[in-house]
């Protein structure tokens, strides 16, 4: 048996720390001893079996119930034998009767010898359990060696953590040598921290004439600065105003920057110090920001980074708020003509297009139902008769916001850029009544062709019609008068007389 051998006897005591000095005849060698075994009377091999068991006792500690290994009891592996076979015997007498004999002399020896493997086994754990106690000290050495491990764990764990938590303000400072000498030998301590100073001793006021001279040298360095890159900036650039150690930038209708560098020398950057955004919306947010504080302040993070990177950070401010300014202000105009599409002109206009990328808006009015076999399959279609376009020119990148008449007619509606309340209504009136009194101008000239004897006079600026006399007369009576106009929502001409006012119904055309 293992047990039995000297190698392992001489490794048990040293796990259990007793000192154990054995015989002359334990030291022979294994060789020895196995050839000729020593002989010795009942007597003395009792004496010897004590003396072996008072030595081989540790003092080791029980192993707790569940902290040792897994134990199975015996006779639950001989119940798992006994029902295993039972299951066998069972399948194999339901299968005999459909097999030959051969088959089932060759299932019958296979059952044999399986069982008896399972027996042999089970003989042989049997056999091991008269010295199994033996090895009951194992579990216990076991036990303690995993205890003390994880003590070992628990304090290495305990000390990580103090060291990271609690020992990081608990550190020896040190030895103040120099200043104990010099107190000790003159009497007085001349290199006190600056630190200490500061605590209890606040620092000198700059005087008025001090900071009167660093601006000015400041708005100096600013204005050579800016001199410099003059033939390179925007000519958007409306105002720039040199003034306290800083330069305010201003783009009528979009931006307004703030400026400054923090030193004279060439090697210092510029500092955006402030952002303020001038599109303004006083028909939808009546007059509110239009952008928030938060989105502000990422954008002044993102342009001071660019700033930092870029060989002309003024260029790259105008250019980066310029395209920020011209999406806010087509985003302004988008929520103004949605609101006049779902409200007052309902009916009337239509959002054709709005492409927020290719900064792109198209508006069409004064719609006409139209209908086609082929495209809306016998279904009324309403079709705008003129469109007007907002956008942002590729191919002048520096410019705003421009707007496109289709058809195309002098002295249509603009956008007012410059002081950054946009208004797609006041766009439209002006349209309006340009395309009024240009219907008006053509049914004018249709008449003249048919019948040129005719005295119609175009009258009104707002509103503007035609009067059309009824009787050829030299005096002509406004009662005697065909009064025709075009109504600005729909486009449709509206003829009326006052002797036919009081009727309900309208002759429109």
């Amino acid at each position: 048996m293992i047990s039995d051998s000297p190698q392992f006897s001489d490794l048990f005591l040293s796990l259990t720390g007793k000192l154990y000095r054995r015989s002359p005849s334990q030291q022979s060698s294994p060789a020895s001893t196995s050839q000729s075994p020593p002989v010795a009377s009942g007597a003395d091999e009792d004496d010897a079996s004590k003396d072996s068991e008072d030595i081989l006792r540790p003092p080791l500690p029980e192993v707790p119930p569940g902290e040792g290994p897994d134990i199975v009891p015996l006779s639950v592996l001989l119940d798992f034998a006994v029902q295993n076979i039972y299951h066998e015997i069972t399948v194999l007498s339901e299968l005999m009767q459909k097999k030959s004999d051969a088959d089932k002399k060759i299932s019958l020896v296979q059952f044999a010898h399986t069982t008896r493997l399972m027996f042999i086994k089970l003989l042989a754990l049997v056999k091991w359990l008269k010295s199994s106690k033996k090895f009951d000290a194992c579990n216990s050495i076991c036990y303690v060696l995993e205890s003390q491990a994880k003590l070992y764990v628990e304090t290495a764990d305990r000390m990580v953590a103090m060291t990271r938590g609690d020992l990081q303000l608990a550190r020896l400072p040190h030895f103040q040598i120099m200043p104990a000498v010099e107190v000790l030998t003159k009497g007085t301590y001349d290199t006190l921290p600056i630190s200490i100073k500061e605590t209890f001793i606040p620092p000198a006021k700059i005087s008025a004439r001090d900071q009167a001279n660093v601006l000015a040298r400041l708005n100096q360095v600013i204005e050579s600065r800016i001199s410099r890159i003059s033939s390179t900036l925007s000519p958007r650039y409306r105002s720039i105003i040199i003034r306290n150690g800083t330069a305010v930038l201003t783009v009528p209708g979009e931006f307004e920057v703030i400026v400054g560098v923090l030193g004279e020398t060439e090697q210092l950057k510029w500092t955006l110090m402030n952002i303020k955004m001038l599109v303004e919306d006083y028909e939808i947010g009546y007059g509110m920001q239009l952008v928030h504080p938060l989105q502000l302040g990422y954008i002044h993070s993102h342009l001071q980074s660019r700033m930092n990177v870029s060989k002309n950070p003024i260029n790259e401010i105008y250019s980066f708020l310029h395209r920020f300014a011209l999406s806010l202000q087509l985003d302004v105009l988008s929520c103004q003509a949605s609101q006049l599409a779902a409200g007052q002109l309902r009916d009337n206009i239509v959002i054709e297009k709005y492409e927020e990328k290719e900064r792109n808006l198209v508006i069409g009015y004064w719609l006409q139902n139209v209908t086609n076999r082929r495209t809306t399959l016998g279904v009324p279609k309403a079709v705008p008769q003129y469109r007007v376009q907002i956008f942002a020119d590729k191919e002048d990148p520096q410019g705003g916001l421009k707007v496109r008449h289709f058809p195309h007619a002098p002295h249509l509606g603009t956008l007012d850029t410059r002081t950054g309340r946009l208004s797609i209504h006041r766009l439209l009136s002006e349209t309006y009544i340009v395309r009024c009194r240009e219907k008006l101008l053509r049914l004018r000239r249709i008449l003249d062709n048919a019948d040129p004897t005719l005295q119609i006079q175009l009258t009104g600026c707002a509103v503007p019609s035609l009067t059309i006399p009824l009787i050829n007369d030299s005096e002509i009576v406004r009662e005697e008068c065909l009064v025709v106009s075009v109504n600005a929502f729909t486009g449709k001409i509206i003829s009326k007389n006052q002797h036919v006012a009081r009727f309900p119904a309208d002759f429109s055309c």
